[in-house]
């Protein structure tokens, strides 16, 4: 069964409930049915515009998921060094490497929060576009 959210905050509503328990709005079939088709759509228009606001902080993050990639992969280079007989060598107590292991923990949170951001943003644009599809 999809998941159902309220129309009036974005709220995911649990199994069987009619009640939103964030803002108290009555999301039951009488309810919406008897709502003026002006007001109902505002609120579904305005459910899409904040799924689009968190769906375009995604993809920003993926963007600074992209960069922080490139800089870690970049200090990653700068912590092999000559040594004296010239060979490069790896050097794990530089900053050079410490900056790697920084830029590559952001690349990996930023991936990891852009998709959490990102999959129910989806979700909840599609119940919503389905929700303006059912109405007209």
């Amino acid at each position: 069964m999809k998941e159902r959210y309220c129309l009036k905050c974005g709220h995911p509503l649990k199994k069987g409930e009619a009640c939103c328990g964030k803002c108290h709005f009555e999301n039951k079939e009488q309810t919406l049915e008897a709502m003026d088709i002006h007001a109902y759509k505002q609120l579904c228009y305005g459910n899409l515009t904040s799924c689009r606001e968190r769906k375009n902080r995604a993809l920003a993050f993926y963007v600074i998921s992209g960069i922080a990639l490139i800089l870690g992969l970049v200090f990653l280079v700068l912590s092999f060094r000559y040594n004296v007989i010239r060979v490069r060598v790896f050097t794990p107590l530089s900053a050079e490497f410490f900056f790697c292991v920084f830029f590559l923990a952001l690349f990996l949170f930023s991936v990891v929060y852009a998709s959490l951001m990102l999959v129910p943003s989806l979700s909840r644009k599609k119940y919503f576009e389905g929700m303006l599809r059912k109405k007209k």
